[in-house]
């Protein structure tokens, strides 16, 4: 039992805990942006954005990341509705420090747009697979637990009666991740 006990702490205590498996979830604020003309709005909302993620860090420098973010609604006038993100990506990190780090995130995401409402005929939901970015801080703040804040860009389509319409989504999180 002792073996055990001292080899736990030895691991910890060399900053070993930072690789492997975790998981953890997201806070904050998403804005949609028209990002073509023949999207029905010209204006940009704010809305609450919240997210769940499942990673693996390979080593100090590298991991990879699945999320679920709820990336924020839209609506204007004429259409209403909101955005689902569903994420695999590459995360590089640079180390600042021991306990802070600088990372960048590139993957493809599968964003949908649902719930739909218009005052006009013809706008639905659309699915758009494409690629997506972010870049953020994190902060270990001890041997399980760490803290982010960051930026995360994703592309979103609207059906309208014109074809499709192109969109896309800033989400502005904090989070927190247990790593195991």
């Amino acid at each position: 039992m002792k073996k055990i006990a001292l080899t736990l702490a030895v691991l910890l205590s060399t900053g070993a805990y930072a690789q492997g498996l975790y998981i953890g979830g997201t806070l904050g604020e998403a804005q949609t942006l028209n990002a073509s003309n023949q999207a029905p709005w010209n204006n940009s909302s704010y809305n609450p954005a919240f997210g769940a993620l499942i990673g693996y860090q390979f080593n100090r420098y590298f991991g990879v990341e699945g999320a679920y973010t709820e990336a924020g609604k839209f609506a204007n006038h004429t259409v209403s509705g909101k955005t689902d993100v569903a994420t695999l990506e590459g995360v590089g990190y640079l180390p600042l420090s021991n306990v802070l780090s600088l990372y960048g995130k590139l993957g493809v995401g599968s964003a949908t747009s649902q719930s739909i409402s218009s005052a006009a005929p013809g706008y639905s939901g659309a699915t758009r697979i494409s690629s997506t970015y972010g870049l953020g801080l994190q902060f270990k703040v001890n041997a399980l637990f760490s803290a982010r804040i960051g930026y995360d860009y994703y592309r979103s389509a609207l059906n309208t009666p014109d074809g499709t319409a192109d969109f896309g989504s800033n989400a502005f999180t904090v989070g927190a991740l247990y790593h195991f």
